[in-house]
């Protein structure tokens, strides 16, 4: 998915010099905790949080906001997936990201909350989340054919993948399948039916009704 589809469009944006106290305020009644810090023609330049914001407890109605502020901010695009968003709040411990077009303009941003609502939009109410570990037992067996499998039994197939099961790699490599459906136990009997060697599932996720 892509950021576009979950990020707030037109956020609160401040400027350099805007007063701590007064985007305090402003965060308090907006209920939200993250600001683009913009110039005169909307251009992004830096980045401020609550956060940033409490590190000058004290001195708010004298502070401007280029006192407090993080510069460069790390961006993210329209386009890019979600995915990518994640990793780069995690990687840089960060809350929210602006979005933000090819001319460096402001158009949205996306925070951790969102990120959260789309994956777990994604899943689907009522729905389980599984990682089926497998092997093929044919040369003629493939990825492809798992995916239809999935689909007909009624899932969605969420990633896949490879790992070696054992430390010091002497043993085959296995397979993975991480699926969300109604009903998971569907899913692997479908793939035991059609040949392959289930070797273990692990429910990881339920979202409740």
């Amino acid at each position: 998915m892509q950021v576009s589809l979950w990020m707030h469009e037109k956020p609160y944006c401040v400027t350099a010099n805007d007063r701590l106290d007064d985007v305090a305020r402003a965060m308090a009644e907006g209920q939200f905790r993250h600001a683009p810090v913009v110039d005169g023609d909307s251009l992004l330049v830096g980045m401020l949080s609550d956060r940033d914001i409490r590190e000058h407890k004290g001195y708010l109605s004298t502070t401007r906001v280029s006192a407090a502020m993080v510069e460069p901010a790390i961006t993210i695009g329209p386009d890019d997936p979600i995915e990518q968003a994640a990793y780069l709040m995690r990687t840089h411990k960060i809350g929210a990201l602006p979005v933000i077009d090819a001319g460096r303009h402001v158009i949205g941003i996306v925070t951790e909350t969102d990120l959260l609502d789309g994956w777990l939009d994604g899943i689907g109410h009522g729905e389980h989340v599984a990682r089926i570990d497998f092997q093929f037992r044919g040369p003629d067996q493939s990825f492809a054919e798992v995916l239809q499998i999935v689909e007909r039994a009624g899932g969605a197939v969420l990633g896949l993948g490879t790992f070696q099961a054992t430390r010091d790699g002497s043993g085959a490599r296995r397979f993975f399948v991480r699926v969300t459906a109604p009903h998971v136990e569907t899913i692997v009997d479908a793939l035991r039916q059609s040949d392959l060697l289930v070797d273990a599932v692990q429910h990881q996720s339920v979202r409740q009704n």
